[in-house]
């Protein structure tokens, strides 16, 4: 059944999605300060917005959750009317001093992409590889709003003439008395030295919008903590005890510490015995081909984290020294061993 025309009562589901439409669109235009001519791209977005929006009707589900059956990815979400820069392909630009990425404006969707908007051109391209500036918008009643303005107060400009001479103020008398020959120097000049103009009036400048979100620190940053010392630089070394937490006071302090061969070595030191450079006893056989520098080349990438221990190797700080598998008995504190392996390391530590 057809609703009767120009009876916009009889279709209240359909007048009031255009409504929301609307009022979307309108929010958008201004607050991105875009042309009204971009509309009906406005539109568009908004309606993507709205079928990833939940609604009650739906039970707090997204209209595109329950017409896919899946729920929709929102990382494609960016602010309306920011700055976007498009990556431009290799095979377009002709020479390496070309700019790889031409600035436009973000318009909207499309399915593999965004739409963005090319102000210079008048054109709208779909792009994939996009960058986007969201805290800042294009304005087309002021170019130039990112660049400072300067008022001036007042212009100077300087006389060229200083050789004119004041003219009298009566006017010429004829006498038949001779009268004194007077030189233009010796009559008093008073000359304008500056000329005072006022400035022309400035355009108008819109203000930059800037955005209202809270700034937090990134996750990575939760755990890392910062000390601020007021002690002077030379003073320092004097009360360097005092900021190192948990010194040992006994030799059986250092036990179970994190740097508790460091400690021991230290003691060693200090006590005048000769101490044996630590030994890895390892079973990887290409973490031993790591450490000659011939055939390091030649294996696989190695994590970086890990190169200290080749840089402790060369330095002779520790020495690496290649065990079979079979004969690792640290497996034993490490893995789940079969029965006869266990029994072999467990005899091998004069255990029972």
């Amino acid at each position: 059944e057809c609703t009767i025309p120009y009876t916009s009562c009889q279709n209240g589901v359909s007048e009031r999605m255009n409504r929301s439409i609307m009022e979307k669109v309108r929010c958008m235009l201004l607050s991105s300060n875009m042309d009204k001519k971009m509309w009906s791209e406005a539109a568009q977005a908004a309606v993507y917005l709205i079928n990833r929006s939940p609604t009650v009707a739906l039970k707090d589900k997204t209209p595109a959750e329950m017409w896919h059956r899946v729920k929709p990815n929102l990382e494609k979400i960016r602010n309306f009317g920011c700055v976007a820069y498009v990556r431009q392909p290799n095979e377009t630009l002709h020479g390496k001093l070309q700019p790889r990425a031409k600035k436009g404006i973000f318009v909207g969707y499309c399915p593999n992409g965004y739409r963005i908007w090319y102000p210079d051109l008048n054109k709208i391209v779909r792009a994939h590889d996009v960058q986007f500036d969201e805290d800042s918008f294009w304005s087309s009643s002021n170019v130039m709003s990112n660049l400072p303005t300067v008022t001036p107060t007042s212009f100077v400009l300087p006389t060229t003439s200083p050789d004119l001479v004041q003219k009298p103020v009566t006017p010429n008398v004829l006498l038949d008395t001779p009268q004194p020959s007077v030189t233009p120097e010796e009559l008093p000049v008073s000359l304008p030295t500056s000329q005072s103009v006022s400035p022309p009036p400035s355009p108008p400048v819109d203000e930059l919008r800037r955005s209202g979100r809270i700034r937090t620190a990134p996750k990575y940053l939760e755990d890392y903590t910062t000390f601020a010392f007021e002690e002077e630089v030379t003073n320092f070394a004097f009360h360097a005890d005092v900021y190192v937490e948990n010194l040992p006071q006994t030799f059986d302090d250092i036990k179970g510490r994190d740097d508790e061969s460091q400690w021991i070595e230290a003691v060693h030191e200090e006590l005048g015995f000769r101490v044996s450079i630590p030994t890895i006893f390892e079973d990887n056989q290409p973490c031993i081909k790591s450490l000659s520098k011939w055939e390091r080349n030649k294996l696989k990438h190695i994590d970086t984290k890990y190169h200290f221990i080749r840089n402790l190797f060369c330095d002779r700080t520790i020495d690496v020294i290649y065990v079979p598998t079979d004969k690792q008995i640290a497996d034993i504190f490490t893995k789940s061993l079969p029965l006869v392996k266990f029994s072999y390391f467990r005899e091998m530590l004069n255990l029972k």
